[in-house]
């Protein structure tokens, strides 16, 4: 299966990049190759591997080194990353708020 970051996954890429930058430029260079391989390794070959979120429907949730929370949703020709966050952060509540349009608007 394919693996397809959308626009706002690849923003909070960018944002957890920056995040890390602040202290290492090495660091984030790895960390952002070690979440995106393990992205595309994961979902690829298992695709229903997160668990899935009760609300939104069709959404399951990855972990990535305990903090780190993927969303996706699937649809037949590939997974596509919804949200990458910070575990820690307020905004993860936020997303059991979306419905089905505002999935489909993000795809």
């Amino acid at each position: 299966m394919r693996v397809i970051i959308t626009r706002n996954g690849e923003t909070d890429l960018e944002a957890i990049y920056r995040d890390h930058a602040d202290y290492s430029f090495e660091f984030a260079d790895r960390f952002h190759d070690r979440i995106v391989n393990f992205m595309i390794k994961n979902l690829s070959q298992h695709p229903k591997i997160g668990r899935a979120l009760e609300s939104p429907e069709n959404v399951r949730k990855l972990v990535y080194d305990g903090a780190y929370n993927i969303y996706y949703t699937l649809k037949s020709d590939a997974a596509y990353i919804l949200y990458i966050l910070d575990g820690r952060r307020i905004l993860n509540d936020q997303l059991l708020h979306l419905n089905e349009e505002e999935i489909e608007n993000l795809i």
